[in-house]
């Protein structure tokens, strides 16, 4: 934590999944893993991509980069 904000660590879900890695403005970013309670996980990378939303702004929107399925525990 930074000044209040999340800036890198483990986000625990209600269903017993959790999400390892950076954030940016309480956002996931960056090279992280993903767990989920089925044993299924996804290793790779949330990265900033600019885009034009449907009003013809320019915004940034975090997309996933990786792999499916990494590994079945």
């Amino acid at each position: 934590w930074v000044h209040n904000t999340i800036v890198d660590g483990k986000w625990l879900f209600k269903d017993g999944g959790y999400y390892t890695g950076r954030f940016e403005n309480a956002t996931p970013i960056g090279q992280c893993l993903l767990q989920f309670p089925n044993g299924l996980q996804h290793e790779g990378e949330y990265v900033k991509v600019d885009t034009i939303n449907a009003a013809g702004d320019a915004v940034q929107v975090h997309t996933w980069k990786g792999d499916a399925v990494t590994k079945v525990f």
